[in-house]
């Protein structure tokens, strides 16, 4: 099932333009790291164009909620490496 922004048609466009970058960029030999940080940069930076920097919708915000869902992501790894797929008992 696709989430809300999945379904939107800038997504699939973008998916495009990110696929060929990564493409292009193993075709050349080119630093995949590199690549990312610049994506994360620029794509921050679009975020605040149009966003802004304050209000609930703001750069800092979305980055904190990113934080958080990374955070959530990793303890929830941890916990299925700890106790396996079935969890605790």
């Amino acid at each position: 099932m696709k989430t809300k922004i999945e379904q939107h048609p800038e997504f699939s466009r973008a998916t495009s333009a990110i696929e060929e970058a990564i493409a292009q960029t193993q075709i050349e030999g080119g630093d995949m790291r590199s690549l990312a940080s610049c994506m994360l940069s620029l794509s921050a930076g679009l975020y605040r164009s149009i966003h802004g920097s304050t209000g609930p919708d703001g750069l800092p915000i979305a980055l904190a909620k990113l934080v958080a869902s990374e955070a959530q992501r990793e303890a929830q790894d941890f916990e299925q490496k700890r106790y396996g797929a079935s969890g605790r008992a």
